[in-house]
């Protein structure tokens, strides 16, 4: 059976796993306007709790919304905090890689946009970071968390972007993935991603990369997890040492929202895990979701890439070094495999007790249901 898409991570020589990842099939349609409401207002459930919360660290986070309305128009939304990546590649009929469009801006220095906000709210930087004379540095202008950095210029808002592209024959894929995966290779970049001329040379960097390593074979007979896998390996050879997450999807009627959180600091794993919790519970009061239960989907795999250099990794892996990979039919996916009794409680936001009578009242977002394989 055709996999229309799947995922991989490794840890690096991180010492835990602090990305978060999740899927849910979105039964619903919003307009543009309706849908930055959405976000915002699923974001803004949570945020300000996690302000007060998680003062060391936090998580990125990148939301995509995507489907193929036609048979040649695509419609993906782009909710973006931080400096993850969320790509089209466009092959022709022959599997042959055509282009690759690159669908956010990074929240760093280098954005002209969010250098200048953050000078703007009296913060600074240092050799490229968000500083904080009292808690360090922090590389990204945005994120969930990080409550330290909050009067330093941060922002915890989400920048959103709506696509519509004609691809014409062409078929259209979803990568969407960490930091990790590109932070070796776009390293040396400093371009302004705020700009289109800015992300466009980011996009080249990273087309001509990632065409060094995937081959038309590979969209021949299109694997998405073994795609994923090879986005791992890659950046593992490239000398990636960060944990590293990359989802690959084909893009088809059906409509999914994707979520990639990357967690950092000591609270950082557990960041990256609510704020995908809470925004999914929060979403779907706007939006029909079926998520996916990644925990009996994502299962560790040894055998999953056999490059070189994925062997040398696990060869030489010690404990607490993991590798994982995802693989699903979304054929199986179709709203009639559910029933009512197909519940899941995510865990939600509960007001810790505290004796500052000054705390806001946290909201409790309403339960979503879940997609049990």
């Amino acid at each position: 059976m055709l996999i229309e898409f799947g995922a991989a991570e490794i840890i690096g020589k991180r010492h835990l796993q602090q990305d978060a990842l999740f899927i849910a099939e979105a039964f619903d349609a919003l307009e543009e306007k309706a849908c930055d409401k959405a976000i915002i207002e699923s974001f803004a459930t949570f945020i300000p709790y996690f302000q007060k919360r998680y003062q060391e660290g936090g998580s990125t986070s990148l939301v995509t919304l995507s489907q193929k309305t036609n048979d040649h128009i695509l419609q993906v939304d782009v909710a973006n905090m931080g400096d993850s990546l969320a790509l089209i590649l466009l092959c022709d009929a022959e599997g042959h890689l055509e282009e690759l469009l690159l669908l956010n801006a990074l929240h760093q220095a280098a954005n002209s946009i969010e250098k200048n906000r953050v000078i703007k709210a009296g913060g600074s930087f240092q050799n490229g970071y968000l500083e904080n004379y009292e808690d360090g540095l922090l590389e990204v202008t945005r994120s969930v968390g990080d409550g330290s950095f909050i009067y330093c210029g941060l922002l915890q808002e989400p920048e959103l972007h709506h696509y519509t592209i004609d691809v014409g024959n062409r078929q259209a894929y979803l990568i969407q993935t960490c930091d990790g995966f590109s932070e070796t290779v776009l390293k040396e970049i400093k371009a302004d991603s705020s700009t289109e001329a800015g992300r466009k040379i980011y996009a080249e960097k990273l087309f001509e990369w990632i065409k060094s390593f995937l081959s038309k074979e590979d969209f021949q007979n299109f694997n998405a997890k073994k795609i994923a896998a090879k986005c791992v390996a890659a950046a593992w050879s490239s000398g990636s040492k960060d944990n590293v997450s990359v989802f690959c999807r084909k893009i088809n009627e059906q409509k999914y929202l994707t979520m990639l959180n990357d967690g950092h600091g000591k609270v950082g794993e557990e960041v990256a895990k609510r704020a995908g919790e809470e925004f999914l519970s929060a979403f779907s009061r706007y939006v029909s979701l079926q998520l996916l239960d990644l925990n009996s989907l994502m299962v560790e795999d040894k055998e999953w890439c056999s490059t070189e250099a994925l062997n040398t990794y696990l060869s030489g892996s010690s404990t607490g070094f993991i590798c994982r990979q995802l693989e699903f039919p979304v054929s199986n996916a179709s709203p009639e495999t559910f029933s009512d009794d197909d519940s899941f409680n995510v865990p939600l936001l509960e007001k810790e007790n505290n004796d500052n009578k000054d705390d806001e009242e946290i909201i409790v977002v309403e339960k979503s249901r879940c997609l049990v394989m």
